[in-house]
């Protein structure tokens, strides 16, 4: 499962701190199976530099989760996150 974050830009948006809460909730729901698809690998994707920073610091905050997730580094460009992507396993219909 990829989750993209985007942390508040301006300080009246939302707080920031319940919003990494609720992330770390949906990941943990996701990776102990009481969220909809049970996933056991989750990808915090950054699309921006200050991304990144947000992903490194709500993986930080993580406990015995932190190895089945994974921060892709931040990539301006459409083609490497393209290539990085394709290296995720796509759910088989059933």
């Amino acid at each position: 499962m990829g989750i993209n974050l985007r942390p508040p830009m301006v300080a009246d948006w939302f707080d920031k701190k319940v919003y990494k809460k609720l992330i770390l909730k949906i990941i943990k729901d996701n990776l102990n199976g009481n969220g909809s698809n049970g996933k056991k690998e989750i990808w915090l994707l950054p699309m921006h530099p200050k991304d990144l920073e947000f992903a490194r610091e709500v993986y930080e905050s993580l406990d015995g989760e932190k190895k089945n997730v994974k921060v892709i580094d931040y990539s301006p460009s459409i083609e490497q996150f393209i290539k990085v992507l394709s290296h995720s396993e796509a759910d088989k219909p059933s």
